[in-house]
């Protein structure tokens, strides 16, 4: 077996139904302390990231990790075992409506 498919089965068990209760509430009130990446209209807002501003940088958030490669900030959103939204911009929203499409708020 292969180093990437043993991850790749590691990830699946994480987040499938072999997932403990335990980990599961463990893992709720981590995402209550972590800050959230999405603003009042459910888009996605730019946190504060330590370091030099050029690079590459990366925090958790409430609802997944949102990292940033120089200005263009992307965040990886999980609402589910199996649906997940990947966003990106260049550090602002420009617009203050919620979405159309995404209804569902993420789940930690």
């Amino acid at each position: 077996m292969r180093r990437r498919d043993v991850f790749g089965l590691m990830a699946l068990a994480s987040a499938g139904p072999l997932a403990t209760a335990a980990s599961a509430a463990s893992a709720a009130t981590n995402a209550a302390l972590l800050p959230s990446a999405l603003d009042a209209a459910g888009q996605l807002r730019a946190l504060p990231m330590d370091g030099p501003a050029d690079g590459f940088h990366w925090r958790r958030v409430a609802e997944g990790v949102q990292f940033r490669v120089d200005s263009l900030t992307k965040a990886v959103l999980f609402y589910g075992p199996g649906l997940v939204r990947i966003t990106a911009h260049l550090g602002a929203a420009h617009t203050a409506q919620p979405s159309l499409v995404v209804v569902a708020k993420p789940r930690p």
